[in-house]
């Protein structure tokens, strides 16, 4: 059996986490579609951060940083929180951290709430579709969200 409940990145905490089996982040078009150009690249050294200050501390230790700020990408990133962008970096090159406003704030709280998370996208979100009928259980589904607030985009998938 297979069970699905909507849960806000703000209201993830491991007590609302407690009894499902974990936890699916949607960003529908950037930061989990980023992030997955980045792995099927090869890249294997991926930090998330959900502030500017641990990106700018990232950038001081010699980090790639990856993504963006309200809508942004910082100075010094390599490249914004672009799919199309981040397929050009160089998987043997320095370690990528990874910023974004919604989308890594989210995949961080989840992974603090629960031991399994999954980051859905419309690039694979028939992979995540099977990966959820496969473990069954009650997931709770984390829409991510745009600039802090809910967006459709994300509610839909």
């Amino acid at each position: 059996m297979l069970a699905v409940e909507l849960c806000r990145p703000a209201e993830l905490t491991a007590q609302r986490a407690a009894g499902h089996t974990g936890a699916v982040v949607v960003d529908l078009f950037r930061a989990t579609s980023t992030l997955q150009v980045l792995v099927d690249a090869g890249h294997r050294d991926i930090t998330l951060v959900a502030t500017r200050a641990d990106a700018a501390a990232a950038l001081r230790r010699g980090c790639r940083c990856v993504g963006e700020w309200q809508g942004a990408t910082l100075p010094g990133f390599s490249c914004g929180n672009s799919p199309v962008l981040a397929q050009r970096l160089d998987p043997a090159g320095p370690p990528v951290t990874f910023l974004s406003t919604n989308g890594a704030g989210a995949l961080l709280a989840a992974r603090q709430a629960t031991a399994l998370v999954y980051a859905a996208s419309l690039a694979n979100i028939g992979a995540v579709r099977g990966a959820l009928r496969s473990h069954g259980g009650s997931w709770l589904l984390v829409p991510a969200g745009a600039r802090g607030a809910p967006c459709v985009e994300d509610d839909y998938v």
